[in-house]
């Protein structure tokens, strides 16, 4: 009678080392094809976005959406997506897939987002130049939103960021009742809008949202001390985050980068302490 033959405990302990060694090999493999797969999917995306902007820029004579009149006196920002919504096709573009903010504008609160706009094209900066923008000079006097005629280099301004994966601000929201939308673009027509308390997070300010992640007016630098999970993408698919730009283009990048850390402008080099000069031509923030 033949004997039939078992693994013995040491060629056990060799396949299962084996296999654990192809697990350790594979396994980042894996993790990278996902992030790779994510950020491909984000780009398209925040890409939409831009060509969603370019198309209502057309339709409303030439200016950039984020603002709506409420009354004869006030305006209301916070509302660009709700203002795009007709140009975007794909309605998962507003998202990446992570945690993101409800709009303030859907009018059934379901819209979630993870991307912002620059701020600095919908209002003006601050009186001296901080990178930051000044929301309350809208508070009874119509806003300003820029051309896209108008950006000088439309190639090297940013339109969207990626937001971090959570990107709520303290403190709570007031919403005011629904009004209907009226006057001339770029509020358009035939919509609702609500106003927070707070700045919402898809309004970038830039400075307090690239260095602290929160619309705030003391700093951190974020190649310092950054909160990770707050404000602009810093931590995404290996270390950075999508941003689209004036001219439609999108790409993937370092926070660092979309303030020109480390470049030189007339023989200055940009680092921390005056990449938010007025003069930083390399400031992607900045249309100016």
């Amino acid at each position: 009678m033949q004997r039939k033959r078992a693994f013995t405990l040491i060629e056990l302990l060799v396949v299962i080392a084996i296999i654990a060694i192809l697990a350790a090999i594979l396994f980042p493999v894996f993790a990278k094809a996902r992030e790779s797969a994510r950020k491909t999917k984000s780009l398209n995306n925040i890409k939409q976005l831009a060509t969603a902007v370019t198309m209502y820029s057309q339709d409303y004579q030439e200016t950039f959406p984020g603002w709506t009149q409420i009354s004869a006196t006030a305006y209301a920002h916070n509302c660009w997506d709700e203002q795009i919504n007709a140009q975007v096709k794909a309605k998962d573009a507003f998202n990446n897939g992570d945690t993101g903010i409800k709009s303030l504008a859907d009018p059934v609160r379901s819209r979630v987002l993870t991307y912002g706009i620059n701020a600095l094209l919908i209002t003006p900066p601050l009186a001296t130049f901080t990178g930051n923008a000044d929301f309350s000079a809208a508070n009874n006097n119509p806003p300003a939103p820029s051309s896209p005629g108008a950006i000088g280099s439309p190639a090297q301004t940013i339109l969207f960021a990626e937001l971090a994966t959570n990107t709520a601000m303290t403190g709570t929201y007031a919403p005011l009742t629904p009004a209907p939308i009226v006057g001339t673009p770029p509020s358009g027509t035939g919509s609702t809008q609500w106003q927070g308390a707070l700045s919402s997070p898809i309004d970038i300010s830039p400075r307090a949202f690239v260095e602290t992640g929160t619309n705030v007016t003391s700093y951190n630098e974020p190649w310092a001390a950054g909160v990770a999970d707050k404000g602009v993408a810093r931590d995404l698919y290996g270390g950075g985050g999508v941003y689209a730009f004036c001219d439609g283009h999108a790409q993937f990048m370092k926070i660092g980068k979309s303030v020109g850390l480390g470049t030189s402008v007339g023989g200055t080099v940009i680092t921390n302490t005056n990449c938010w000069a007025a003069g930083n031509t390399n400031n992607m923030w900045n249309p100016q």
